[in-house]
């Protein structure tokens, strides 16, 4: 009888590992309440940036009007580009967080779901963003390194 019960306890705990399943990412951002809103809106729905970037300091790609500003987590990173003289924005920038194991997404569903946003909008266009092979970031073909949504 005891090492029936053994048995029994000892598969399944041996099942139970088994299943060792990804959970379903869940959303972070919520894009599609924020588009409309001002750069200096964002404070308010998301709480004060993790980080801001400088113009001229690789803080904008486009010169002195172009400025952003970062929100970091475990399951996604949301950068915000934007005109600094309108402080209209110009990208919502979905990127992996900050956990080791994310530095890209496997296709564009992930960070889908996390930004709340879908392909198919009126309201904003969508540009996924490959891995560059070389980057050192993780070059198997067809991940993701972010995704654009831009305001129409």
């Amino acid at each position: 009888m005891r090492l029936l019960r053994f048995s029994l306890l000892l598969m399944f705990c041996v099942l139970a590992g088994c299943n060792k399943s990804k959970p379903e990412p869940k959303m972070v951002f919520d894009i599609p309440s924020l588009i409309g809103k001002n750069v200096d809106e964002m404070k308010f729905v998301l709480g004060p940036p993790t980080m801001t970037g400088i113009p001229g300091s690789g803080g904008g790609y486009g010169g002195d009007k172009e400025k952003y500003r970062y929100w970091n987590t475990e399951n996604a990173n949301l950068t915000i580009e934007f005109d600094n003289s309108t402080r209209r924005i110009i990208n919502f920038i979905i990127s992996p967080g900050t956990a080791a194991e994310k530095r890209s997404f496997a296709d564009i569903k992930e960070p889908l779901i996390l930004g709340n946003v879908t392909e198919d909008s009126n309201n904003y266009s969508i540009q996924s963003v490959p891995v560059v092979a070389g980057s050192g970031i993780n070059e198997e073909p067809g991940r993701i390194w972010e995704i654009r949504i831009s305001p129409k």
